[in-house]
């Protein structure tokens, strides 16, 4: 795993990790050279922050814990449905 420093807007230090897999398969997906990066969640930090100078007691903050990019979605068939409020998902080369 590579280690990845750098300096934010406002001074101060972060760090993020990446590494690089042969090849990565979830359900029906295989990512050839998938590349994982592991990033700090500012957002809570800074949503925190920013909620002790707003009421935001009725917002929910959603953090994804996957990010497809679009070498990846390209593999897929993706369908909402939202009278089911159900994502389907299936492999592009099964269709």
């Amino acid at each position: 795993m590579d280690r990845h420093d750098y300096t934010r807007a406002d001074g101060s230090k972060g760090a993020n990790y990446t590494h690089t897999f042969a090849s990565l398969r979830f359900g029906g997906l295989l990512v050839p050279s998938a590349t994982l990066i592991i990033l700090p969640n500012a957002m809570g930090k800074a949503f925190a922050a920013d909620n002790m100078r707003q009421d935001y007691t009725q917002m929910q903050l959603h953090v994804p814990q996957v990010l497809l990019g679009l070498a990846e979605l390209s593999q897929l068939h993706v369908y909402i449905s939202y009278k089911e409020k159900l994502l389907y998902v299936t492999p592009a080369d099964q269709h």
